[in-house]
């Protein structure tokens, strides 16, 4: 450290016996003795003064770019923890049920009514629609659904609650999306009741090139730019 200090002491010494030998020099000291005493002393506060401004300036600029990197760095490091925390998170997440269709579907929903003890005279039908886009804003054009109609016949209270409790539990991606409830002709203390149960599916076409989309974007290197910029005009900056 002394020695640099020495070797920086020794150069500025050099430097300032040349500037001293130029004719820039002779010019300053000939204009500054032509001054007037108050006049030498103006310049010399002056260059005080300047000098005590850089000095100040130049720590200060370091320290303001010690708070800019400090900044920089918290917000960094706070973005990492988040991602740290969203990637934990995804690990933990159980996996995602099985796919339905509507076949498995119409299969699951029989033995749900036979488990609830119901007459073949109450089960009036379960049909199977063809499968088609989900036709909600809500969800993507991808996702397909496939519905199962259920009419049921002479039920009471109990056993809808208890029908609808068991198709609830199926899978989280089966769902009741419509249901008709009026009441018997016969005795209006039974109804008769019509659902409509959906399982919602990805599209295996649009999953398969979702995949493959995402495995080129990961493995795609970037292209190298060769030749000079252009502007949006085509004419080189």
């Amino acid at each position: 450290m002394n020695d640099l200090l020495a070797r920086i002491k020794d150069t500025l010494i050099a430097k300032w016996e040349e500037f001293q030998e130029s004719p820039l020099y002779s010019q300053l000291k000939e204009r500054y003795d032509s001054l007037s005493p108050v006049g030498q002393k103006s310049i010399l506060w002056a260059g005080l003064i300047f000098f005590l401004f850089i000095v100040f300036m130049i720590p200060n600029a370091f320290l303001t770019s010690a708070g800019d990197s400090i900044t920089v760095f918290e917000e960094k490091k706070d973005q990492a923890q988040e991602l740290l925390q969203v990637t934990q998170t995804s690990k933990s997440l159980p996996p995602l049920p099985p796919r339905m269709d509507g076949a498995q579907l119409k299969v699951t929903l029989n033995a749900r009514l036979q488990e609830a003890g119901l007459t073949p005279e109450q089960i009036k039908g379960v049909n199977e629609r063809a499968g088609r886009a989900a036709a909600n804003e809500l969800i993507p054009a991808s996702v397909v659904q496939n519905i199962v109609d259920v009419e049921l016949g002479q039920l009471n209270i109990k056993q809808m609650v208890e029908i609808e409790f068991a198709f609830s539990k199926i899978s989280p991606l089966v769902k009741i999306v419509a249901a008709d409830v009026i009441a018997h002709p016969s005795d209006n203390h039974y109804y008769d009741v019509k659902y409509a149960i959906a399982s919602f599916n990805v599209n295996e076409t649009e999953k398969e090139a979702l995949d493959v989309k995402g495995k080129a974007s990961k493995t795609q290197k970037p292209k190298s730019f060769k030749g000079k910029p252009t502007d949006s005009e085509g004419e080189e900056l």
